[in-house]
């Protein structure tokens, strides 16, 4: 469920579990002798009328639903073969919470011969539907306050679709079959990420042959239309099931969510246009694929129908008692194809294992359902919990839910097949615990613990021996959080919002979260291991121990306000391109927008400072009035001067990360300024920047000012922190101010470097995953990317690269003149879409300020040339920045 920041993970979706359970109520039991398939299917318009809370975003928290465009439904399937019948239930909505379920389930007539374990409730995720319905307040920020009118009439319109279901069921036949969709979906955590192309697809037929039902199985996320429009709508898993619906008159057609935690659309992701007309395009094109496969599913009268359900405590968060510590997983099996749920949203990568391993347990066919039955956040696997990513963020259950899912739904036996994972549950806890001895306390306040065995197996009897002293302290330690926590300003309305909500003493433990996983990335696998054993072995959190073992961390924090605080980045990369001539010259263009949202008091005074310090090397920095730092600068170029004389380009942008920062340090803005003056190239820079003692976490591009080399020996991006430095290389033709990266080119002391994952939003995720693509457009359409200005204002200047806080861009082609945009005082927009100004360099010594560039515009093919008020009549556009044409288009 992506509606809050990867800084509001303590506030949101927070559950305790306990451990692994046995199954409960899954047998099958018998009504009448097995027989030919029986099915019913009935729709429900589930509509939300205006006025009603919208969930999806933390964004519209207070805000209500405007109105709808589109019906939303509920969708039901019967099955009955006579030996068990059960019934699954699709919605148009963000997920569906345990008492919404219990309440359907409650509402169901006795007769129609349903328990609630034969029940299985689902939900698209659609972004763009009804909220309120959530009783418990740690979900209210991202679906709004509970309605007790939108609940139960969610639990009527339940009720009333499978009661209209078993009243439809007639002889059918069923099959189930899967085919290879590769490009409609891509994984938005990693760039080198997992993918599951495979869609699923349940045909069932009535006597006749003809269509009776068809029940679709992919991963995407349903975030492509824009959350400030208000309105409910049933994003593109509706318009598909419409779309089939239209094509089969009499049918119903039914989606379930796949391991969609971290897969996104891949067709719409950067596209501009109307959002609603992207949708149902996105929508269609995947129907129009599962239409051409329909006729080929094969289908047969008798078949195996059951529903496997496990009703069990779970890996516990450190949600105190916030929540209730159970959930569901359900496998609905039908003939040799199995489903699994999952009772929030599964990432791809647990995804893929629990289909790979039901596969080598018997099943034909596998498939995953997310949104099923409960909504607890995220599920990512064991090594991914270790990233920064916001999925491993809001997976609050800790590292090894993966795996209780998989047991839940496909049994015990499962373990057995597990190979990869980090952290394996205990088996024979007792064996573990006679190898450690500890002695009783003495006065002096000293006891001896003996521990033997792998790092978990020593966290375990560390954990199960002092589970009482363990459990004092923990509760010690939230009470000093609590305090330390009294003075702090929530930088993020959303935290603020939800400890409003849930009151400061509840909301601690859920904070802490926030504060202390920056440190997974840096954790040895032997340390993880033994954090989880002292977990299970004292029946606290992950979280909890990982907490308390990073106490002294939290309680030396200056700003004790960065561990509550929403990460976020600017933009800048680097580009370059061969002009593929007989004597190749290399062209490189730096790109950067400045998003600075607390500063919006410097828009439009941006400030071009030109240097040439006596006795020192020249340098030309863009900052703002009043500072003498930078937040890109350059000292000489390659102009027929002496290698001596280059310097180098740097910029800087700033990581919201939570490991501890001070004053006591060279501010970002000051070391940008002096490396431009004083590195002659890129090994003196780089070297610069990381012998300096930072103040926080920031990425500093550099790139080398000798014209005509290519990337590799040109460029580095150096991120570094109060206590670690990590240069990273170019990639292709091109290198950003973060990654992640797909190749593995980070290096520390000048060898190979584990990827730490960058700290950054999803806004900034998405940014930096649509560069590269524009890049590449770029240098397939144009002979000289340098010279054709007007592509780089708008790259800099369309969403997603620009931001409402955007209040600095610059464009750099390293072979021409400097273009900066400051924003207008006053003004809201992006300041790369307002006018540019170009800096043509020195003359005589003489620094020369030209008139306005350009003014960007989204339908813009030429650069405006016309001169700004008071430029000097000489001003006349670069001839080189007339754009080539190709189509019509630049």
């Amino acid at each position: 469920m992506r509606y809050l920041s990867a800084a509001t993970v303590g506030a949101v979706l927070v559950l305790s579990w306990l451990a692994f359970g046995r199954e409960a109520g899954a047998g099958e039991y018998p009504r009448q002798q097995p027989g030919p398939l029986l099915a019913g299917f009935a729709r429900v318009d589930i509509t939300p009328p205006a006025g009603v809370p919208l969930g999806g975003y933390s964004s519209r928290f207070g805000s209500v639903s405007k109105g709808a465009n589109g019906n939303l439904y509920a969708r039901a399937m019967v099955l009955d073969n006579g030996k068990r019948r059960v019934a699954v239930v699709t919605s148009d909505l963000i997920g569906i919470f345990r008492s919404v379920r219990e309440g359907a389930i409650e509402r169901l007539p006795r007769e129609l011969g349903l328990r609630g374990e034969d029940v299985l409730i689902s939900a698209t995720h659609n972004h763009s539907a009804q909220g309120g319905f959530a009783r418990n307040k740690v979900a209210w920020v991202g679906v709004g306050t509970f309605r007790k009118e939108v609940h139960d009439k969610l639990c009527d319109d339940f009720a009333k679709a499978i009661t209209l279901a078993v009243a439809d069921l007639k002889p059918a036949s069923i099959g189930v079959e899967s085919f290879q969709a590769p490009g409609l979906s891509a994984n938005r955590a990693f760039d080198d990420g997992n993918n599951d192309p495979e869609i699923g697809l349940v045909k069932i037929t009535g006597e006749d042959g003809g269509l009776r039902g068809l029940l679709v199985n992919f991963a995407a996320h349903p975030t492509i239309l824009d959350p400030a429009k208000n309105l409910a709508a049933p994003e593109w898993p509706g318009y598909l099931t419409q779309w089939l619906d239209a094509k089969h008159p009499g049918a119903v057609t039914m989606f379930t969510q796949g391991a969609h935690g971290d897969q996104r659309p891949a067709e719409w992701h950067g596209a501009a246009g109307d959002d609603f007309a992207k949708c149902r395009a996105y929508a269609e094109k995947v129907a129009a694929l599962v239409e051409a496969q329909v006729e080929g599913v094969a289908v047969a009268r008798e078949v195996h129908v059951a529903l496997r359900h496990r009703d069990e405590v779970l890996p516990l968060a450190a949600s105190g008692r916030l929540m209730d510590p159970r959930s569901i997983v359900q496998r609905l099996e039908i003939g040799d194809a199995w489903f699994v749920t999952a009772p929030g949203e599964m990432c791809v990568d647990v995804g893929l294992k629990i289909k790979k391993d039901a596969r080598e347990l018997g099943a034909r066919k596998a498939f995953v359902i997310s949104c099923a039955n409960d909504h607890l956040g995220y599920f990512v696997n064991t090594k991914n919990y270790r990233t920064m990513t916001y999925e491993a963020a809001m997976t609050v259950n800790g590292p090894t839910v993966g795996l209780w899912i998989e047991k839940q739904g496909l049994g015990d036996v499962a373990e057995a097949l597990d190979k990869s994972q980090v952290i394996a549950p205990v088996r024979s806890p007792s064996a573990i615990v006679r190898r450690a001895s500890c002695s009783e306390a003495l006065e002096a306040g000293v006891r001896l613990l003996v521990l033997r065995g792998t790092p978990y197996e020593m966290g375990y009897q560390h954990g199960f021996l002092l589970k009482d002293e363990i459990h004092e302290i923990y509760a010690k330690f939230l009470e000093l959080a609590y305090d330390l926590s009294k003075d702090v300003k929530f930088k993020d309305p959303t935290v603020g919002t939800a400890a409003f909500m849930l009151g400061k003493k509840d909301a601690m433990p859920l904070f802490l979260i926030m504060g202390t996983r920056a440190v997974l990335p840096y954790l040895t696998d032997d340390q993880y291991e033994e954090l989880q054993g002292l977990a299970d072995g004292c029946g606290l959190s992950f979280n909890s121990v990982l907490a308390l073992n990073v106490m002294l961390d939290i309680c030396v924090q200056r700003d004790r306000g960065s561990l509550y605080k929403i990460p976020g980045l600017c933009t800048q990369f680097a580009e370059w391109h061969d002009s593929g001539a007989m004597l190749p010259t290399v062209t490189v263009t730096i790109g950067r927008n400045t998003d600075w949202k607390q500063a919006q008091f410097l828009r439009g005074r941006t400030l071009i400072i030109a240097g040439q310090p006596t006795g020192g090397r020249s340098f030309t920095a863009v900052t703002f009035c009043g500072f003498i730092g930078a937040t890109f600068a350059y000292g000489p170029r390659a102009t027929g001067v002496t290698p001596d004389d280059v310097g180098v380009a740097i910029s800087v942008e700033s990581v919201a990360a939570d490991t501890p920062n001070t004053l006591e340090g060279t501010p970002a803005m000051l070391l940008v300024r002096h490396v431009a003056q004083r590195a002659r190239n890129l090994s003196e820079a780089v070297r610069l920047v990381r012998d300096a003692k930072g103040t926080s976490d920031y990425h500093y591009l550099i790139l080398d000012l000798v014209r005509g080399r290519g990337p590799e020996a040109s460029a580095r991006v150096v991120e570094v922190s109060m206590k670690k430095s990590i240069v990273r290389l170019p990639e292709k033709n091109f290198i950003l101010g973060c990654g992640p990266y797909s190749e593995a080119r980070w290096f520390e002391d000048g060898k190979p470097a584990p990827v730490d994952m960058p700290r950054f939003d999803d806004e900034s995720k998405l940014r930096y995953a649509v560069l590269p693509e524009r890049i590449d457009q770029l240098t397939r359409k144009f002979f000289d990317p340098g010279s054709n200005l007007n592509w780089w204002y708008k790259t800099l200047a369309e969403e997603p690269i620009a931001r409402a806080d955007t209040i600095q861009s610059v464009i750099y082609p390293v072979s021409g003149p400097l273009l900066v945009a400051g924003g207008q005082i006053g003004s809201d927009a992006p300041a790369s879409r307002g006018k540019w100004a170009k800096f043509l360099g020195y003359n005589v010594s003489v620094p020369t300020l030209l008139g306005i560039e350009h003014q960007w515009s989204p339908a813009a093919t030429k650069p405006n040339t016309t001169p700004a008020p008071g430029a000097p009549s000489s001003s006349k556009p670069d001839g080189a920045a007339k754009p080539k044409e190709e189509d019509g288009e630049f």
